[in-house]
Formats: structure tokens, C-alpha cells, sequence
């Protein structure tokens, strides 16, 4: 697999960083557009008696829970890059496959049993789903160098103390 050697000009460490704090401004403005929508749309639904689907609120709920999981993932990164720790990127790297996954699972299900599908929803979920790869690259290159730097201290390491014991 291709591994990246810098990002955009920028060191993978330095693009890792910025992926993780996109990612979580993002994550921040998901879940407070979410929570907003929940408490007006849920407070409509209670007190006005509406007759609304009930599992629109139960969807706006998840969907702000998601965001709240993916902000601590965000915040995992950003934690794992400073502190070289490669358990806190991997965590962050299987967390967003899998969302990936099912985002693009749910996104060509919509557009076959959507009937108002037009050319600039399928042009933008290509863009989102591109752009998604790419964060995942560059963080996945920054891990397997940062693995690449653990194994070479480690070996560095012993070779010391092997040449200590003669």
C-alpha cells in the first residue's frame, strides 16, 4: 500500500493534527446543531401534539450520540499524535473505517429508494467520502511511521544493551 511521506507540504504528524481538529470542529458543530434540533423539534412534538414521525426524533438522538462518540475519537487523535501514543490513532483510525463504511452503506441506499436524487447529491457524497479517504491516508501514514519510530527506538535499545553485556 502507498504510504504518504508528508501531507500537503506539512509533516504527517502536522496533517494528523489537522484532521483531528477538523474532525472535531466538525464533531462540535454536529452535536450542537443536534441537540439544538432535538430540543426544539422534540419540545414541538411534545407539547403541540404534532403528529410527526416519532422515529425522526429517535434518529436526530443518535445521530447527535454519534457525534458525541466521534468528538471523543477526534479528541483521541489529537491525544495520540501529541503523545506519540499509536494505540489513540489506531482506536481513531478503526472507529472512522467503520463509520465510513456505514455512511457510504447508507448513503447508496438513499440513493436507490430516494426518488429526488439529483446529480449534485451523488457529485457531493463522492466529494465527502474522498475527502474521508484522505484524512484516513494521512493518518494511517502517520501510524505505520510512528510504528516504523517505536520498532527503530526498540531495536536501537536492545542493540545498546546487547553491546553493554559484552
Amino acid at each position: 500500500m502507498y504510504e504518504m511521506k508528508r501531507c500537503c507540504c506539512l509533516s504527517l504528524r502536522t496533517g494528523a493534527l489537522i484532521v483531528g481538529v477538523t474532525d472535531m470542529l466538525f464533531d462540535s458543530i454536529h452535536l450542537v446543531l443536534g441537540v439544538f434540533a432535538i430540543v426544539s423539534f422534540s419540545g414541538t412534538y411534545i407539547v403541540d401534539g404534532l403528529n410527526d414521525d416519532p422515529l425522526s426524533v429517535a434518529h436526530m438522538v443518535v445521530e447527535a450520540i454519534v457525534a458525541f462518540i466521534d468528538f471523543i475519537f477526534a479528541g483521541l487523535l489529537l491525544r495520540g499524535v501529541h503523545k506519540e501514543c499509536l494505540r489513540k490513532v489506531t482506536m481513531w483510525l478503526w472507529w472512522t473505517a467503520l463509520q465510513l463504511l456505514v455512511q457510504i452503506t447508507a448513503s447508496v441506499i438513499f440513493l436507490f429508494y430516494e426518488e429526488r436524487v439529483q446529480g449534485w447529491h451523488i457529485v457531493l457524497a463522492v466529494l465527502v467520502f474522498s475527502f474521508l479517504v484522505f484524512c484516513l491516508h494521512v493518518v494511517h501514514s502517520y501510524a505505520r511511521s510512528l510504528k516504523r519510530k517505536k520498532r527503530l527506538a526498540s531495536e536501537i535499545f536492545m542493540h545498546e544493551n546487547q553491546l553493554m553485556d559484552i
